[in-house]
């Protein structure tokens, strides 16, 4: 299981492939690398960890709780009554604990019938009874014992290491043109806005080397050698200090 199931136990109409889209880096850790943002927010780090921990919690929940339940079901057989199996649904386990505590306080007074899954009825004594209470005891320590055993697992899976999501890098900008300018050693650069909602600013590359960084899609280059060509090239950067691979490249000649 993956932080797939997370997400989408968190916002089930977030349709993988659709509303968002998963992959694996080199390392083999998840990337997100598309999110619907007009659906939900963009969640965070701190977001998908706890979604994965809930749904980890959930899971280990259903699961431990699952085989109790089954327990719970197939009821509880009593030596003490010849082999009759009895419901240990919460209503049984009130009723017989009642009955239990009622008997110890008045040492004459005589059980009540109880009926089984098979549908008879079996009448005890008292001797019997405290028989089948003392069976019944074991039995109830046995499910406590599953729950504990619930209660642990699930501090466990709270205590997991999460994931890690790595989000996908920006989108490779795109639609860059250099104009030179109207004076010596200066050119403008200006490209498409990129779609990214966790844009943070955009890099900008002279020859290969970086050489400024803009909050908009555009920029104004001074200082370069008149009649010298230059290569120029714009990358996109992320909230996250992520960066996309470098534009197409333009190149020109310095007036």
């Amino acid at each position: 299981m993956d932080i797939v199931q997370a997400v989408q136990n968190h916002y089930p109409d977030m349709v993988l492939g659709v509303g968002f889209v998963v992959g694996n880096d080199a390392y083999g850790n998840q990337v997100i690398t598309y999110w619907d943002t007009t659906m939900h927010p963009l969640p965070s780090q701190t977001d998908l960890a706890d979604w994965w921990t809930a749904y980890l919690q959930t899971t280990q929940n259903g699961v431990i709780g699952a085989a109790v339940t089954a327990v719970l079901a197939t009821g509880f057989t009593s030596t003490t009554a010849g082999g009759k199996v009895f419901p240990m649904d919460v209503f049984a386990v009130a009723m017989l604990a009642g009955e239990y505590a009622y008997l110890q306080a008045n040492s004459t007074a005589t059980p009540k019938s109880l009926r089984a899954l098979d549908g008879s009825v079996w009448s005890p004594t008292q001797t019997e009874f405290f028989s089948f209470s003392a069976e019944l005891r074991t039995f109830l320590a046995t499910i406590e014992d599953k729950q504990w055993a619930k209660e642990a697992l699930i501090a466990t899976v709270s205590d997991a290491v999460i994931p890690t999501v790595i989000w996908g890098a920006p989108t490779v900008p795109q639609g860059l043109t250099a104009t030179p300018g109207a004076s010596a050693g200066t050119a403008s650069l200006a490209w498409t806005a990129n779609p990214d909602t966790d844009l943070a600013s955009y890099n900008v590359y002279q020859d290969g080397t970086k050489v400024g960084n803009v909050a908009t899609n555009s920029d104004s280059l001074t200082g370069l050698t008149s009649g010298t060509q230059y290569t120029f090239a714009v990358t996109a950067v992320d909230t996250s200090g992520g960066e996309s691979a470098q534009s197409t490249a333009v190149a020109i000649v310095a007036p």
